[in-house]
């Protein structure tokens, strides 16, 4: 070829590369501005396709790179985000918004022990900025970490103190440390002063205030120096009617108070410390927390009904929200309003072990034995060691006539029947199967269940009395 053929045909290659090579820098330019503006409306799920589109065009731009995992993160594809936000990292531990973003997947995937480091990281980029360390305080307590949730949490309440949600989460942070130190006396020293006397604050908090009073002087009798328990039956006293009684019982504290366990002392302290950021919250205006934290404490006094009403308050302040819908649902079943669970309950399909037993167990309440026997079995299947719902199984069965099959459900759920109920049950289930000496055996037990509960209530109603201090004036 000669050199001027030559030269003018390498002119025209590098002509026909240049325009091949403008030409797809403005297909991607198009494709970068579209999948802007897809995002921009809400389109998450269309701008996705276009973001790998330009990722597989120019594979080692992080820009690309992060603005992919923001569309699918956005477009509710957690899992799929996570290597993208992972590998923007590799390239730039530091950027803020792949931290921010990988930490709010693996809670929404409830995975909040992974949430934890790339919250830390976005926390102390952005130390002044409550969203993150929000979100690392919310990973930290769902980690099991209450500890370290609720030093976040209280920092939180210094940046935003009107923040409803920081101060529920430092209520909750310092609730779970209480907890936990319960937890560890209780395996620890069961029956010691300690555990009777964090037994009895409970029973207040429910308002058993019988069942309070005679905890706390199991208490004293092992420990009559414990400090701060006769000050808690005055309270008592004061809360029953006995104000003269409370006086005289607020005079017995001891001047050298022995000195406390330090479970006993954890306990104790971080439940003020709850108790104070709850009353804080209270103090706010009204709030999505405000309710919730209202529905569980009425759900903790067994005022479930009184729940369901602060549930759907919540959620009429934040309408869709599932789970609190799935709480009210749960508050009804447990306040025995079978007829309005029922239906609420079948909204959340696929059913749960657990919500098939309530829908179950409600139709069985309603007499419904035949309609509530596919959810009782469906739940037996997947949780074979659910008792209640064996006991549930059982006597729906026998109720539909069918005593063969009721026989064995109503023996798995023996350990439940504290009050001979079941064995009754199982008796005629015997008997209808031609089973009679085994019949006879149950209802022996039967009897001899019912006269045993008898004793015990005879036995509480002595022990439960609230009677004056001891050689006081009554």
């Amino acid at each position: 070829m000669r050199p001027r053929l030559k030269q003018g045909f390498a002119l025209l290659l590098l002509f026909c590369l240049s325009a091949l090579a403008a030409a797809q820098s403005d297909d991607l330019a198009l494709k970068s501005h579209r999948a802007k503006a897809l995002m921009a409306e809400g389109r998450f799920s269309e701008a996705v396709p276009l973001y790998e589109q330009l990722v597989r065009a120019v594979p080692d731009n992080p820009g690309l790179i992060l603005n992919l995992g923001l569309a699918e993160r956005m477009a509710g594809q957690f899992r799929k985000s996570i290597p993208h936000f992972e590998a923007v990292l590799k390239k730039d531990p530091g950027n803020l918004p792949a931290c921010l973003s990988l930490g709010v997947v693996h809670l929404k995937l409830g995975e909040p022990g992974l949430a934890v480091a790339p919250l830390e990281r976005a926390a102390a980029a952005a130390a002044g900025d409550a969203e993150p360390r929000g979100l690392l305080a919310q990973a930290l307590l769902e980690a099991g970490r209450p500890k370290e949730a609720a030093l976040h949490f209280r920092k939180l309440t210094g940046l935003t103190p009107g923040d409803a949600r920081a101060w529920y989460g430092l209520g909750k942070s310092y609730e779970s440390v209480s907890n936990n130190a319960f937890e560890q006396l209780r395996k620890s020293e069961p029956e010691s002063c300690w555990m009777l006397a964090l037994l009895a604050d409970s029973r207040v908090t429910r308002k058993q205030y019988r069942s309070a009073f005679y905890l706390y002087r199991q208490a004293l009798e092992r420990n009559p120096a414990m400090g701060g328990v006769h000050t808690a039956v005055a309270e008592v006293y004061r809360r029953t009617g006995h104000p003269d009684w409370a006086a005289d019982e607020q005079s017995r504290e001891p001047a050298k108070p022995a000195a406390l366990n330090a479970a006993y002392r954890e306990a104790k302290e971080n439940s003020q410390l709850a108790l104070e950021a709850f009353s804080h919250l209270s103090s706010l205006p009204e709030s999505v927390e405000y309710h919730q934290l209202r529905a569980e404490t009425m759900s903790a006094q067994g005022q479930h009904l009184d729940a369901a009403k602060e549930w759907r308050a919540a959620l009429a302040m934040q309408p869709g929200n599932a789970a609190f819908e799935k709480e009210v649902a749960v508050s009804l079943y447990m306040g025995r309003d079978y007829n309005s669970a029922a239906p609420l309950i079948l909204r959340f399909r696929p059913l749960t072990p657990e919500l098939n037993y309530m829908e179950g167990d409600s139709l069985l309440h309603l007499e419904e034995a035949e309609r509530a026997i596919p959810y009782l079995e469906a739940a037996v299947r997947a949780d074979p060691k659910m008792t209640a719902a064996h006991a549930s199984l059982g006597l729906a069965y026998a109720r539909a006539g069918q005593p063969a099959k009721a026989v064995s459900h109503l023996e798995a759920a023996s350990s439940l029947d504290d009050d001979g109920s079941l064995t009754y049950q199982l008796s005629r289930a015997y008997q209808a199967t031609g089973q009679p000496e085994r019949a006879r055996q149950a209802l022996k037990q039967y009897e001899e269940m019912v006269k045993k509960v008898q004793a015990q209530k005879d036995e509480l109603s002595k022990e439960a009395q609230i009677t004056a201090p001891p050689d006081g004036r009554q």
